[in-house]
Formats: structure tokens, sequence, C-alpha cells
């Protein structure tokens, strides 16, 4: 069954919300471990003086 052309472009639309999320949660998870290691080193470095 073909699909009208409004129909598709909708669910493209819709395909291409769910990557930018799907990255935007990788992303996060990613900022996230690095302001952990920014805060280990600072601690760290402040801790062996």
């Amino acid at each position: 069954m073909l699909k009208h052309p409004k129909e598709r472009k909708e669910e493209a639309e819709k395909n291409k919300l769910k990557k930018i999320r799907a990255k935007t949660k990788a992303e996060i998870e990613m900022d996230e471990s690095i302001e952990q290691n920014v805060i280990f080193c600072m601690w760290f470095s402040g801790s062996s003086k």
C-alpha cells in the first residue's frame, strides 16, 4: 500500500527526531562522565599536595 506523501513526510520527521534523541542521550552520558573525570582530577591534584 502506497502512503500519502504527507504521511511519508511525517514519518521521516519522526525518524529524524528519534535519531536526534538517541544522539543527545549518548552525548549527555558522555558529558557526565567527562564532568566526573574533571572533578576527580581536581580532587586528586588537591589531595596529593
